[in-house]
């Protein structure tokens, strides 16, 4: 089973979903701004007398996204002031603070517009979701630059990832006089993501009881996410007529009672035998999110931002009357490396292939939801894909980078001294040195991410290659100071390491060394080595069991 480097999963989620600026109406396109790049603060405030938390922190070993303000009701004065945190513990978080004039409802905001420059037919991200409101783009970074709500007009944050540090804060002063009906607030990507701020006169909350209606919220959301989880981590097959299977799976789940959605690919790894086929149905609540499942090209693997082959909101470079032209990523926010500033488009229908022969073959889903305001009706819950052939096959969704898993065929091969290769279960034989002339015995072997190819490594260092593995050099010929024990190959494919007893390594491709035992005293000899899943590390073991 493979995964993704981790260096896929931490970029920041604005790569995704750019942050963008608002514009007069009468412009073609929205630019991305950070909301304190403008002019100098309007107003100074006192420093915060409430935190309200934006999102949460997931347990370990969980994904999970709070669609939630901790807390979200809070009664206050006229004059106090809210610091607004995303917690940068919820890797895929991406959420707005809005803040409501009385008379407009949050679904004032699709999702989704016409393309407003009117120079292609397809339609864009709405930048009134994501850009800050024209009223926020030069405050609420600091206490001493705090944004002044005075209920007659929206106030919003625009869209900001969970993991910027940089840019965490919204900090508000309530501007608006005592009332008994409260004002709203909510997240414009997450219909259920909203809360309430009544002003009084009498008894504010004080931060005890801020802080323990966050903890009651974060303790019941978790508690019925936690279940969702474990309701969803299952599949089951059908039988088809031809003798396959069809196996149900969860691209991420919600429980219906509270606001969290559970960013994971459930069951994360799939097994499945040649001509089986799985159907990923969302669980999310309505409107609440958007997933893939896409089984990525290799520039997708390396950086889920830019325009690629199956990403359903590309940034792209706005050119006037012509055709807009992908983003080349060259340069910061907002322009991107282009000319003129970037936007997100919207390509959300299914892309490549339906069958996954082999590891690097691309097909996505498109987007798939379950329709309610802001998301467009018109958008599908669930998606099939056919693995007709061995191996095994990683997936990711394109939105939230840390959702990914693995559908793979069950099976193994083991390795002779002289070159031969034995297969079982569903495994495929792709040749071997059996039989063919060897300067040294055979002394280890690795297969390659999809398990379509394999490697053998020889004591001298030689390397042998078969199905998609591919050569990328050996110390076969060279002088070594101990003989290779073993190697191991790296998460995509692009390069392999060896390891001689006396602790070395060597590295080819893409590999990356890391440091060795070599030249440093040992009890016993190394005997094999393995890589981490991300490919950031690797292991040497002795035959003592000593492990470095």
């Amino acid at each position: 089973m493979v995964r993704f480097r981790r260096r896929l999963v931490i970029l920041p989620a604005a790569l995704l979903l750019p942050l963008a600026a608002a514009t007069p109406a009468s412009a073609s396109r929205t630019s991305v701004v950070p909301r304190h790049a403008a002019s100098a603060p309007r107003r100074l405030a006192a420093a915060p007398t409430y935190t309200l938390g934006v999102d949460n922190a997931s347990p370990p070993g969980h994904n999970f996204e709070y669609t939630d303000f901790f807390p979200n009701g809070l009664t206050a004065h006229t004059g106090d002031t809210i610091d607004f945190t995303w917690n940068q513990g919820s890797v895929d978080g991406f959420h707005t603070v809005t803040l409501f004039k009385t008379t407009n409802p949050q679904n004032a905001y699709p999702l989704v517009i016409p393309e407003a420059g009117g120079d292609e037919a397809g339609p864009q991200l709405n930048p009134a979701v994501f850009a800050p409101s024209t009223n926020a783009q030069a405050c609420g970074t600091t206490a001493a630059a705090a944004c002044a709500y005075d209920g007659t007009a929206d106030l919003s944050s625009g869209a900001v990832p969970t993991g910027l540090p940089q840019q965490n804060h919204f900090i508000v002063q309530l501007n608006v006089p005592a009332s008994a009906t409260p004002y709203n607030y909510a997240c414009l990507i997450h219909p259920r993501m909203h809360g309430t701020i009544t002003i009084t006169a009498g008894q504010a909350d004080s931060a005890a009881k801020v802080a323990a209606n966050a903890a009651a919220q974060l303790a019941a959301s978790t508690t019925a996410a936690l279940a969702a989880e474990t309701a969803a981590n299952t599949t089951t097959a059908t039988m088809n007529a031809d003798g396959s299977s069809t196996w149900s799976a969860t691209a991420s789940t919600a429980p219906a009672s509270q606001p969290v959605e559970v960013l994971e690919m459930l069951p994360a790894n799939i097994p499945v035998k040649p001509g089986d086929s799985v159907h990923w149905t969302t669980n999310t609540q309505g409107g609440n999110e958007i997933h893939t499942v896409t089984f990525p090209d290799a520039a997708t693997v390396a950086n889920p931002g830019p325009v690629n082959a199956t990403n359903p909101v590309p940034t792209v470079c706005e050119n006037g009357a012509l055709a807009d032209t992908p983003a080349p990523f060259t340069g910061p926010p907002p322009n991107f490396g282009c000319a003129a500033p970037a936007e997100n488009g919207w390509t959300p229908g299914p892309q490549g292939s339906t069958s996954i022969p082999t590891g690097t073959t691309v097909g996505s889903s498109g987007i798939i939801t379950n329709p309610a305001a802001p998301a467009p009706a018109n958008l599908p819950n669930n998606f099939t894909f056919t693995f007709p052939k061995n191996g095994s096959f990683s997936f990711m969704c394109h939105i939230h980078a840390h959702m990914f898993g693995t559908v793979f065929t069950q099976g193994y091969r083991s390795v002779a001294s002289d070159g031969g290769i034995f297969t079982h279960g569903n495994t495929d034989f792709l040749g071997s040195q059996g039989g063919k002339p060897l300067n040294a015995p055979i002394v280890g072997a690795a297969a390659t991410p999809d398990q379509q190819g394999y490697y053998e490594v020889a004591s001298d260092g030689g390397i042998f290659t078969f199905g998609d593995a591919v050569f990328q050099g050996s110390m076969g010929g060279k002088h070594l100071n101990k003989p290779i024990v073993g190697m191991g190959v790296t998460p995509d494919g692009g390069g392999y390491y060896e390891v001689a007893s006396d602790g070395g390594i060597f590295t080819f491709g893409d590999a990356t060394f890391l440091g060795s035992m070599g030249g440093n005293h040992l009890n016993k000899p190394v005997v094999g080595m393995a890589v981490t899943p991300t490919g950031l590390g690797y292991y040497e073991v002795a035959s003592d069991g000593g492990i470095f």
